[in-house]
């Protein structure tokens, strides 16, 4: 699926009966990236709860809310809202950091055998999934920004 495609000048029948052309997203518009990275995100969490419950131990419950959280946001990604878009780089910001200081964390204090090296590498995939969404979503909140137009 192209990131264009929904977008694309595309004539459409309106209640009138005249046709319409749909408006262009954004030329730096990468919200499409970003929201499947939070959802790819938030089921690497989902997936990995179960497994690995003895490790997060309290977490397990702001886990749960952490990815309703991420796939609420997600689902409000807009090509139009800049809000949005800052609120979408503001969440990537934040779990950048989590996931990241908890892997190097994790990497001084869990076993690197078995479940525990697993874990320490979701953790460290979930920082990477997270810092490409920071990076998307920074293009397209500079994209959308009075200057860039």
């Amino acid at each position: 699926m192209d990131i264009n495609e929904n977008f694309s000048p595309a004539p459409q029948s309106g209640s009138d009966g005249k046709s319409q052309i749909r408006e262009e997203a954004p030329r730096h518009y990468y919200g499409d990236v970003t929201r499947r990275l939070f959802i790819a995100g938030g089921i690497i969490v989902l997936v990995g709860m179960p497994f690995f419950a003895d490790y997060l131990k309290q977490m397990v419950a702001l886990s749960a809310l952490g990815v309703i959280a991420i796939a609420l946001i997600a689902g409000f990604a807009n090509p139009r809202s800049r809000n949005v878009q800052i609120l979408l780089l503001l969440v990537s910001s934040a779990a950048v950091l989590f996931f990241e200081s908890y892997a190097a964390y994790l990497y001084s204090t869990v076993p690197l055998e078995g479940r525990g090296l697993l874990f320490v590498a979701a953790t460290q995939i979930l920082a990477i999934i997270f810092f490409l969404a920071l990076y998307f979503s920074a293009k397209t909140v500079r994209g959308m920004s009075p200057r860039a137009r």
